[in-house]
């Protein structure tokens, strides 16, 4: 019986001194690392973002302005996640988008755009679409749509949509007394906002501030049969009166008219001559206007030595205006000497690949070296160019 009762102490005592260890252990910095419930907490969810994303997207495309779209050939994929989800549920993700205006664009566009996630206790809910990548302009915000047999004009909220509506309707008529083959319909484009225009053509902020308006291909491809639009810089335009407007509108439906921006075998000097031609051939503005900041840079700096380059086509250099000038000088100068439809013929021919040489004797009668110096002639003759 005594040897019992010195065994309890012990073991009472045992209990006790594993109890303090316990504790002691527990209480070290560096020996336990607790794990919080994550149960309530959101987590990105690339499973259902496809199915948000395509269900956001057809809300959109049959919201009653879009409707007039009649945007088809709709689908949508999210590719991959873009980094970590914030604490606060939201995230980002790469996607693959297609659509189409229904009988107006020859194909489907295809291009990537960043997708805006949160995750919520519901899922997965879409916030809005980003660069990197383009935004459809339907997409990017409300739109006012006016469809007709010959145009189809999309504008984002404050633009004077009715004004545009004008322009393009007449723009179609002025490109068709030149290029008597096209049959449209031209689709113009006007975004909210000039940072909404760099969203709708995937660019760096500030790119096209001076640009008043651009034809391009809605997902950036040179497909034969990619889908064509004019894109407006609402900013720009705004700056000036209707009459220049009108003239911006008409020279960019010409590019959108023949091709021209889904090609690269013509030097841009053809390009943009031959849109300001047939932006400018029934306008009745004195050449002193039209022609006076190339007529200016003959007068201070000398004809130049040759055709317009490339390069110079630069929205960012002092002389931008003087170039497309001097490029729609060089196609008046063609129709002077050989005549509308030798230059129509020309411009065709350069287009699919002719030799611009072989174009020019073939259609005007001389070469290069000849048109360059009936061209720096005519510069030196422009009113302004020589001081008068």
């Amino acid at each position: 019986m005594r040897l019992r009762s010195l065994r309890r102490p012990l073991a009472v005592g045992a209990l006790i001194l594993a109890a303090v260890l316990a504790v002691a252990l527990w209480l070290r910095p560096d020996s336990y690392v607790a794990h919080p419930d994550t149960t309530d907490l959101p987590r990105a969810r690339p499973d259902l973002a496809t199915t948000a994303l395509k269900d956001w997207l057809a809300e959109r495309a049959a919201a009653d302005a879009n409707s007039a779209l009649d945007i088809t050939d709709l689908s949508a994929r999210v590719v991959a996640q873009n980094g970590a989800m914030h604490e606060d549920g939201t995230w980002t993700a790469k996607a693959a988008l297609t659509w189409a205006y229904g009988e107006v664009d020859p194909s489907p566009a295809s291009a990537e755009v960043t997708v805006r996630l949160r995750t919520t206790g519901d899922g997965v809910v879409v916030t809005g679409l980003s660069q990197p990548g383009r935004v459809p302009v339907w997409a990017a915000g409300p739109v006012t749509v006016t469809r007709t047999p010959s145009t189809l004009v999309v504008t984002g909220e404050g633009v004077d949509h009715q004004a545009y509506v004008r322009w393009a309707s007449t723009a179609v008529k002025v490109v068709r007394r030149v290029v008597t083959d096209w049959d449209g319909p031209l689709v113009l484009e006007v975004p909210a906002t000039s940072a909404q225009l760099d969203d709708v053509l995937g660019a760096t902020a500030g790119t096209y501030a001076n640009v008043a308006a651009i034809t391009a291909a809605v997902d950036g491809s040179t497909r034969a049969d990619a889908p064509v639009h004019v894109l407006v810089n609402r900013d720009v335009m705004a700056t000036l009166d209707a009459r220049s407007s009108q003239i911006v509108i008409s020279h960019e439906a010409t590019h959108a008219a023949t091709g021209a921006v889904l090609t690269t075998a013509r030097p841009l000097w053809l390009s943009e001559g031959f849109a300001d031609y047939v932006a400018l051939r029934d306008v009745d503005v004195p050449l002193r206007t039209s022609a006076g900041q190339i007529a200016k840079l003959v007068r201070n700096d000398g004809v130049p030595t040759a055709l317009p380059h490339a390069a110079d086509f630069d929205s960012s250099s002092p002389t931008f205006g003087a170039e497309y000038e001097a490029a729609w000088q060089v196609c008046v100068q063609l129709v002077d000497d050989a005549g509308e439809r030798a230059l129509v013929r020309l411009y065709d021919e350069v287009g699919t690949g002719t030799a611009l040489a072989t174009a020019l004797h073939r259609e005007v009668g001389y070469g290069v070296a000849t048109l360059t110096s009936r061209w720096q002639h005519r510069l030196e003759s422009l009113p302004g160019a020589g001081g008068q």
